[in-house]
């Protein structure tokens, strides 16, 4: 029978080769209905539980940082034409310089003139938009575009005035000529969290398989925020796609001549991964949630929130009280503290639910996982709900 002849005789050596070779094959037909079968390997992943008793243990999920030619060019276009009517402006450096200098014109070009004289324009996570199209100039709509990136008009009008200016100004040959300045900025930012090993922190305290990639895309002219890049489309399945701004937050006069020192903070990365290991929880417990909005929607000064805002304030409540006990795991109870603290003051919920989830940090031999301990903090909220809610 050969090797996986082999392979049936070492599960069981005295079961009957032929009963073995059909549950061996309906092995394989039930796993590629459940998603289990590995096509590489033309092997169902769920043999594992025979052989081994544990499906496979799971992996941390591997880091990219990018400075990506569509986000870098949807960005060059957004501060160039913004820049002198905003107060926030791009952190001064070598690199802001070299944009300056390379696309000095820029005022003239009839696709600036058109986007800043629009009646408003998109925030500073428009480059994010990137990340849905083609890779080179003309840039094309590869993927649905999800979420409204594009505000200031349509998406197609946005799109051909970013595709006149970097044709005209030879934006790509910019690109090209800064790959090594962009490698050595990614390549110390992948260092540093790298080193701060906080991705295998939030790995280990999911303990789940959910998030296999995480990409930091780097925006050095964006010194307004940064921002998870959701998507629902299979293609970024178990992805988290960051984009994270090169904010000015320390008292250093940088000035044109300054080299870039991007810090990139541990608890941005453990919130946005955080986000992915998550979504579990809604996808599965929506409607018994939707009944207890109410308690998601009240602030910590009594002030209630629109009805419709419930899932994404139950979402950020969870996500934060889980980065809270990350940092507390990896840098001790104080810094744990610290950091509930401030999530306390926006979220009314934070503290009570923080000192429950301590439960599941006690008993990780039972919940090996955190979407094990579903079950236990559905029933926390509903708790929470009634009585908190029992009087109305």
């Amino acid at each position: 029978m050969g090797r996986r002849g082999n392979l049936i005789r070492r599960i069981h050596p005295n079961t009957d080769p032929f009963i073995l070779l059909f549950l061996y094959f309906s092995l394989i037909i039930t796993s590629m209905r459940i998603g289990l079968y590995d096509y590489e390997k033309k092997s169902p992943m769920a043999i594992s539980l025979f052989r081994f008793g544990n499906p496979s243990p799971a992996q941390p999920p591997t880091l990219a940082a990018k400075i990506d030619n569509r986000l870098e060019a949807i960005s060059i276009f957004y501060i160039l034409s913004i820049t002198d009517t905003v107060d926030v402006k791009p952190v001064p450096s070598i690199y802001y310089r070299d944009v300056k200098r390379y696309f000095r014109e820029f005022e003239n070009h009839p696709a600036i003139r058109w986007y800043r004289n629009l009646d408003r324009w998109d925030g500073y996570s428009v480059a994010s938009y990137g990340t849905f199209l083609s890779c080179h100039v003309p840039f094309r709509l590869r993927y649905p575009a999800e979420n409204d990136y594009i505000r200031s008009s349509a998406p197609d009008r946005f799109l051909d005035s970013v595709n006149s200016f970097c044709r005209d100004f030879r934006y790509e040959s910019f690109y090209r000529a800064h790959q090594p300045f962009y490698k050595k900025v990614t390549q110390a930012i992948k260092d540093s969290v790298e080193q701060s090993h906080i991705i295998e922190d939030t790995w280990r305290f999911f303990g789940s398989n959910d998030l296999r990639s995480l990409t930091v895309y780097i925006d050095l002219l964006n010194n307004h925020g940064n921002n998870a890049i959701v998507s629902q489309n299979p293609v970024f399945k178990d992805q988290c796609r960051i984009q994270l701004a090169y904010l000015d937050i320390d008292s250093l006069q940088r000035t044109d001549a300054s080299e870039i020192h991007f810090t990139v903070h541990e608890n941005i990365v453990a919130h946005e991964a955080s986000h992915v290991y998550l979504k579990g929880f809604m996808e599965t417990y929506k409607s018994q949630l939707d009944s207890l909005k109410e308690i998601f929607l009240e602030t910590p000064d009594l002030k209630k929130l629109k009805e419709e805002e419930w899932e994404n304030e139950m979402d950020e409540l969870l996500v934060r009280v889980c980065v809270a006990h990350i940092l507390g795991v990896k840098y001790g109870e104080a810094a744990g503290e610290k950091e509930i603290n401030v999530q306390s003051s926006n979220y009314k919920l934070a503290r009570p639910l923080h000192e429950f989830v301590k439960d599941f940090l006690s008993h990780r031999d039972r919940y090996p996982t955190f979407r094990q301990y579903y079950p236990k903090l559905i029933e926390f909220l509903r708790q929470y709900h009634i009585t908190e809610h029992s009087s109305n």
